[in-house]
C-alpha cells in the first residue's frame, strides 16, 4: 500500500502533462482574420511562366498574381457587380513572388468561418483592367503583352496554418511547327512560318469551362517566335494562340536560300483548343512542303512556382 501511495501521484502528475501536451498539439479552428497563403502550380506539375526549355515554364522573382476571394455556399455565389464596394470578397489582391514565396497585399484573411471559400486567380495580373467585367474580358493577342494567361479556380473550407493551393490552367492553345529541310538545302537561313489567326477573344474568367470565345473579324497574319531546335529537325517555332477551329489554312514558309524562296502547306483544318498544344511537323523539299504528322496533347508544364521550401532560387 505504501507503494502504489508513492506511484499514484507520479501517475497522476504523468497523465496531466500527457493531456497539457495533448491539447497543445490539437490544430485550432479557424477563426475570422486569420492569414491566408498560397502555393500555385499549372496542371498537376508544379511550374512557373518564363519559358526554360520546350514546353517547360518558370516563374521568377516579382512575377505577379492577381487573387480575387468571397465566401458562399457554392462558386456561383460570387457578388455582381465586380466593383460593389459591399461584396464579401477581397479586391485585386495581388501576390508577388519575392523569391521564397509569395505574398499577398492586401494580406487576404478567411472571412467567415466556417462557410465554404472560393478563390479565382490569373496571371499575369495586368491581363485584366480596373472595371473590367471579369466575364467579359476584352482580349487583343495583338497587344496583349503577356499573350499566355493562367486562370486558377478554387473552392475550399478554411484550412488555417495550411496554404491553399491554386491549380492554374492555360486558357490559351499553343501551336508548334517543326521542319526538316531536304537535303539539297545545305543553306537555311532568315526562316519566317507564318498562319493567318483569329487574333481577338473574349474571357470569361469565372467559367469552370470554355473560358475563350473567340469574337468575329478579320484574320491577322502571325509570324511565329523561333524556339530551340527539337532534337531531329531543322527548325521549331511556336505561337500561343486564341482558341480557335480554321478550316484550310495555309502555313507560309520563307527563307533565305542563296535567293528569297517561299513555300506554302495547306492543311485540312486545325482545331486550337484551350489548354491543348498542337504540333505539325513539316518536310521542305525544292518545291514543296509535305507533312509528316500531325499530334495534338496537353499543355504539359514542368519548374517551379510555390511557397517557402518549395519556391525554385
Amino acid at each position: 500500500m505504501k507503494y502504489r501511495n508513492k506511484i499514484m501521484p507520479a501517475i497522476l502528475a504523468l497523465m496531466a502533462v500527457v493531456s497539457s501536451c495533448t491539447k497543445e498539439e490539437l490544430p485550432s479552428a479557424a477563426q475570422d482574420n486569420t492569414d491566408i497563403h498560397i502555393t500555385a502550380q499549372v496542371g498537376k506539375t508544379v511550374t512557373r511562366v518564363q519559358q526554360t526549355s520546350d514546353n517547360v515554364y518558370v516563374f521568377e522573382k516579382n512575377d505577379t498574381l492577381a487573387v480575387l476571394g468571397w465566401y458562399g455556399a457554392d462558386w456561383n455565389t460570387y457578388p455582381t457587380p465586380w466593383s460593389d464596394a459591399n461584396a464579401k470578397w477581397w479586391i485585386n489582391s495581388l501576390c508577388v513572388n519575392n523569391g521564397a514565396k509569395w505574398v499577398s497585399t492586401p494580406q487576404m484573411r478567411w472571412q467567415n468561418v466556417p462557410d465554404p471559400h472560393h478563390f479565382l486567380a490569373w496571371w499575369p495580373s495586368t491581363f485584366t483592367n480596373a472595371g473590367d467585367n471579369l466575364t467579359e474580358v476584352k482580349v487583343d493577342m495583338n497587344k496583349l503583352k503577356e499573350k499566355d494567361v493562367l486562370v486558377a479556380r478554387l473552392s475550399t473550407v478554411p484550412t488555417p496554418g495550411t496554404p491553399i493551393n491554386l491549380q492554374f490552367e492555360h486558357i490559351m492553345a499553343r501551336f508548334d511547327v517543326n521542319l526538316t529541310f531536304a537535303e539539297q538545302y545545305d543553306i537555311y537561313n532568315n526562316v519566317k512560318v507564318s498562319l493567318d489567326l483569329q487574333t481577338n477573344a473574349t474571357v470569361d474568367l469565372v467559367a469552370a469551362t470554355n473560358p475563350v470565345i473567340v469574337a468575329g473579324g478579320a484574320k491577322t497574319t502571325e509570324t511565329m517566335p523561333a524556339i530551340a531546335t527539337k532534337t531531329g529537325f531543322d527548325y521549331s517555332c511556336s505561337s500561343i494562340v486564341v482558341p480557335q477551329s480554321l478550316t484550310n489554312p495555309v502555313v507560309t514558309i520563307k527563307f533565305q536560300n542563296g535567293t528569297a524562296k517561299t513555300l506554302t502547306y495547306t492543311h485540312p483544318a486545325f482545331l486550337f483548343e484551350s489548354g491543348k498544344r498542337t504540333t505539325l511537323n513539316l518536310s521542305v523539299g525544292r518545291d514543296y512542303v509535305n507533312v509528316v504528322d500531325v499530334t495534338v496533347t496537353p499543355w504539359v508544364d514542368g519548374g517551379n512556382i510555390g511557397n517557402d521550401e518549395n519556391m525554385a532560387e
